[in-house]
């Protein structure tokens, strides 16, 4: 197959030229005009670090249909590659959940790994998660979790200022990367101070920023503010309903353009119809694009990638900078820029022609 428009060059660049694929790797880009052409774009497949589920289905329904359900809705929209999440559950309801989505991984079909998104979360700062099942950080829990996993678990969620460990949250990060897993800031009340020192122990990543965390506040800069000056990477969901317009252009304003991820973070109502479906055990109402408990938290998206990529563009970010976050930038933070994320010879041919 051949893609002709503006390419997003390895350097962050859109050229205009051509990309030759045999289906599953490009074997050929050739750039005849070193600057921008018309309004088609050729990009790499999406990458989705974070979402729980689409089309009906839920990663913690722990079944290969529900899996299967969730990759063949994820391709129909550009994504290529995404990381389930799992949620805040009993912990045998949490293993039978990894050892599906284990086998799932193993079958090569676009999902690449598992966030364990609870129970290490602050209670506070719960969000759509249950009460009853949070839990303090621990290596050895994680540790077990991950077998499990057979070791596909690729990030944990963790609030640091609910660890007890006697090594601190040094302890836990250690452990987890010793385990092959990210630690993510997310669900947490930390401080900007407690979330600087987690930063410090070598957490790299925060999940959902804004939602779920620390105020954002002048003298209080909290997670927020601690991932703003740690460089870490930062998640964001932008389905028009968790972060305000003007808070994601200061986003991609404000954080290094590598450190910028954006996810779906969606549940299994994304492109079904409005009505009433489930998120870790919990009754869930869907209003046109909005996910909501009884209580009015948001309770995930129902919005895919691709929706939230074009959204950041129309809000005023500029496209390289939506693309990236949405290709490259994930690739690299879940450790598959290798292949994914790249319009370059040898990398995935499946790509995504847009006009914009």
């Amino acid at each position: 197959m051949i893609f002709e428009g503006n390419i997003f060059c390895p350097d962050k660049i859109f050229r205009y030229g051509n990309v030759e694929t045999n289906g599953d790797v490009i074997t050929k880009v050739t750039i005849t005009k070193d600057c921008k052409q018309g309004n088609k774009y050729i990009i790499p497949g999406l990458i989705d670090v974070h979402l729980h589920g689409a089309a009906g289905f839920d990663i913690c329904d722990g079944t290969t249909e529900a899996i299967e359900a969730i990759a063949s809705f994820q391709r129909s929209k550009g994504v290529v590659g995404f990381v389930g999440a799992t949620m805040t559950l009993p912990v045998e309801d949490i293993e039978a959940i990894l050892d599906n989505a284990s086998k799932a991984c193993d079958r090569n079909i676009g999902m690449l790994g598992i966030c364990l998104e609870g129970p290490f979360i602050s209670p506070n700062k719960k969000g759509a998660q249950k009460l009853e099942h949070i839990l303090r950080p621990s290596v050895e829990l994680m540790n077990q979790l991950q077998k499990k996993a057979n070791g596909h678990m690729k990030y944990v969620v963790a609030a640091p200022e609910e660890c007890r460990l006697e090594g601190g949250f040094q302890e836990f990060v250690d452990g987890a990367t010793n385990m092959g897993l990210k630690v993510c800031i997310g669900h947490s009340d930390a401080t900007y101070d407690v979330a600087m020192d987690a930063f410090e122990a070598g957490a790299c990543e925060v999940t959902h920023l804004f939602n779920a965390m620390s105020s954002f506040d002048k003298r209080s800069p909290g997670v927020v503010g601690a991932a703003f000056d740690a460089d870490a990477y930062v998640e964001l969901i932008a389905d028009g309903n968790h972060v305000h317009p003007s808070m994601v252009r200061m986003v991609f304003n404000g954080f290094a353009d590598d450190k910028v991820i954006l996810i779906s973070d969606s549940m299994m109502a994304t492109g079904m119809e409005d009505g009433e479906y489930r998120l870790g055990g919990q009754k869930v109402n869907v209003r046109g694009n909005k996910a909501t408990l009884d209580s009015g938290t948001l309770a995930g998206s129902v919005t895919n990638l691709y929706d939230c990529m074009m959204n950041v563009i129309n809000m005023g970010v500029p496209i390289e900078n939506a693309v990236l976050a949405a290709t490259l930038n994930p690739a690299k933070s879940l450790g598959v820029d290798d292949f994914y994320g790249k319009i370059s010879e040898g990398y995935d041919g499946h790509l995504l022609a847009i006009e914009v």
